[in-house]
């Protein structure tokens, strides 16, 4: 990746437990890979539209995949998601920056669908690459933040 020169950080979200009414494309992007290819569980990249070459997504699922054995939990009531599964998980989702208007919203969203912490505690990280303007966002909601940057993969 190459760095950025502007990078912001604003709060992921105020309320977590808001319920948005309408999805965005973005999102129905998701369900339709969590319908397709088990997106959150045994694929951790969700590229619906075939934007990335396969060595890409290949170099992504074991680098993603990776972060699971390499990350310790540091929940006080343990990393067990909603589904049973435990450790950390990484995700990252490939769009274009016209499928939402509100990503930061839509993340969360993402977040909260894919079960990626539990009711204490917060324990996975979300990735969003906007492939038309190769923006990266990063959604660490245990840090309660989510930072957008200019990069390349």
């Amino acid at each position: 990746m190459v760095p950025s020169e502007s990078v912001s950080m604003t709060p992921l979200l105020a309320s977590p437990s808001r319920v948005y009414s309408q999805s965005s494309e973005l999102v129905e992007e998701v369900r339709k890979c969590v319908a397709e290819e088990d997106f959150g569980n045994s694929s951790l990249v969700c590229d619906p539209h075939g934007r990335l070459a396969n060595t890409t997504v290949e170099k992504l699922q074991a680098l993603l995949g990776g972060l699971s054995n390499k990350i310790a939990c540091v929940c006080p009531d343990g990393c067990r998601r909603a589904d049973g599964s435990s450790g950390y998980v990484g995700l990252i989702h490939v769009s274009n920056s016209f499928a939402t208007r509100n990503l930061s919203a839509d993340m969360a969203s993402i977040f909260r669908e894919r079960g990626l912490g539990n009711s204490t505690c917060n324990h996975g990280l979300l990735l969003a690459y906007m492939k038309d303007t190769q923006k990266l966002a990063v959604s660490l909601p245990s840090l309660n933040l989510s930072v957008e940057k200019w990069s390349r993969i």
